[in-house]
């Protein structure tokens, strides 16, 4: 509606009249832009299966996932990754614009400003496990969540 109103403002103002009469005018205009954040996990695993030759190599690599983040804002993000501590110890994440390796449960990485049309990237997840894991099934270790800076 604002927009609108401005455009009429300047119609007017930009007559033939009003420049016949020599009269000038200034208008100010100024928008501003929501920060929009976008993290989206394409081809994830819901769980992670463990054999007897993973745990005795102690690690797995995982290929195939994708992960699609970026920001309107200019400044960097900041992708945390937590684990679950009872299946993994630490984890390597490879193929984002930032390498992202977490010892523990929790880690904070800042990532540079990526546009938000930037398409998926290809990751791998190098998942080293906790001690005393078995083989199993179990759900998927790794949670990532992205924020901005206030």
């Amino acid at each position: 509606m604002r927009a609108l109103l401005a455009l009429a403002l300047s119609l007017v103002l930009a007559s033939p009249a009003v420049a016949a009469r020599g009269e000038s005018y200034r208008i100010g205009v100024s928008a501003m832009v929501m920060a929009r954040m976008k993290l989206q996990l394409h081809d994830h695993p819901a769980s992670l299966q463990v054999s007897a030759a993973d745990l005795k190599r102690g690690f797995v690599v995982v290929t195939g996932p994708r992960i699609e983040a970026g920001s309107n804002d200019r400044r960097s993000m900041t992708l945390q990754v937590r684990l679950a501590s009872d299946v993994a110890s630490a984890v390597r994440i490879e193929g984002l614009a930032t390498g992202i390796h977490s010892h523990g449960a929790e880690a904070s990485v800042p990532l540079p400003p990526a546009s938000p049309a930037e398409p998926a990237r290809p990751v791998s997840y190098h998942i080293t496990f906790a001690e005393h894991l078995q083989p199993g099934t179990y759900a998927w270790p790794i949670t990532l969540s992205m924020h901005g800076h206030p």
